[in-house]
This record gives C-alpha cells, sequence and structure tokens, in this order.
C-alpha cells in the first residue's frame, strides 16, 4: 500500500563513510507552494549549517546527497540534491556501526508522535574510554545541532516531522534529546 500523507516530504539525507553508505530519513511538512526541490534546498542549508549535525560527524564522512518524496499522492513527485560536503570532527572513527540515539518527540506520550534517529558513525574522542557512553559534552551538542536544525526548518517554514507509517500521519517534532549511551546502528548499515 502506497503511503500518502498530505503536505509532506519524506527526505533520506546519504552520505558516505569508509566506503559504507550512511543514510537518515526524515518528514518535512511541506506547505503550498512549497514542492520538493524547496524542501530539498532547505534541508541541506539546515543539515550541513555550521552548528548543524553533519558538522558533528567525522571529517572522513562526506555527503553525498538528498532524495525526496512528495508524500501528498501516489504520484507526488521525487527529486535529489546532491552534495559532497564533509563532516567537521578530525580524529578516527570508533566503529562504523556506533551512533548517538536522537529522540524526538512532539510533546506528547503517544508512540506515533515520537521517534529516533541514529547519529552516527562517531569518532574515538566522542566516547569514553568506557566504549559505552557519549564523552564530555557531546549529548548537549548533538543536542544543539539536532535542535538548530529543527529551528532552522522551521524557520524556513517547513517544519521537521515524525511520520507514523501505521497512521498515516505527521506530527511536528517540538523537542530534542540525546541518550547519553551509544547505540548500535547495525542493521541500518546499507552494504
Amino acid at each position: 500500500m502506497t503511503l500518502i500523507i498530505g503536505s509532506t516530504c519524506q527526505v533520506a539525507i546519504e552520505m558516505t563513510c569508509s566506503g559504507q553508505k550512511v543514510f537518515n530519513v526524515i518528514g518535512i511538512h511541506m506547505p503550498g507552494p512549497y514542492v520538493v526541490p524547496d524542501v530539498l534546498t532547505a534541508v541541506k542549508t539546515a543539515w550541513e549549517a555550521t552548528l548543524g549535525p553533519l558538522k558533528t560527524r567525522p571529517n572522513t564522512l562526506t555527503m553525498v546527497g538528498y532524495h525526496g518524496v512528495d508524500l501528498s499522492s501516489s504520484t507526488g513527485s521525487v527529486g535529489f540534491l546532491g552534495s559532497n560536503t564533509s563532516g567537521g570532527q578530525s580524529g578516527d572513527v570508533s566503529l562504523l556501526s556506533a551512533a548517538g540515539l536522537i529522540k524526538i518527540s512532539s510533546g506528547t506520550r503517544a508512540r506515533r508522535a515520537n521517534g529516533r534517529l541514529f547519529h552516527g558513525p562517531l569518532v574515538e574522542s566522542q566516547i569514553n574510554a568506557d566504549g559505552r557512553t557519549l564523552s564530555g559534552t557531546w549529548p548537549a551538542d548533538l543536542t544543539t545541532a539536532y535542535t538548530n536544525f529543527k529551528t532552522a526548518m522551521t524557520t524556513a517554514n517547513m517544519p521537521w516531522v515524525i511520520i507514523s507509517r501505521k497512521y498515516s500521519s505527521t506530527a511536528d517534532v517540538t523537542s530534542v534529546g540525546v541518550r547519553s549511551v551509544v547505540s548500535s546502528q547495525d542493521r541500518r548499515l546499507r552494504s
């Protein structure tokens, strides 16, 4: 069954690190008269901003681009916006599967209005010597980077949303948090 959600664009953010593809898939509210290219330009600007999510990733990670799908109808348009910008953190990558867990919420306890995003890979200096937790200020730094992304998308009049495939609905992201324990994205890496 085709997913149809009015005024919504699904964006797959494609990156590569050490020859491995890394994806993050997000939802963006796309009010008229915006179209997929407008959304991709706004996402690219916010994602690659000086204080945005890309700059908290390894400098050996490189953007491939942004894939957009208009979910408003079964014949919604698609688009792609390429990029070759690199992450901003120097140092060796710890493991490609090690990631920070970004928790996103619309401010309610409804499962369909909460989500998560894996932020990885991480460089060794972002993980404590215990191999289990994010080091120093990294939980706060990641929270700030994703909050900046959320704010930039809201300012662009294209809010970041949580997509519920089960209910064919969306909820605006109102808060961002980061779990201090390192997560694994083994099953989410593409080969």
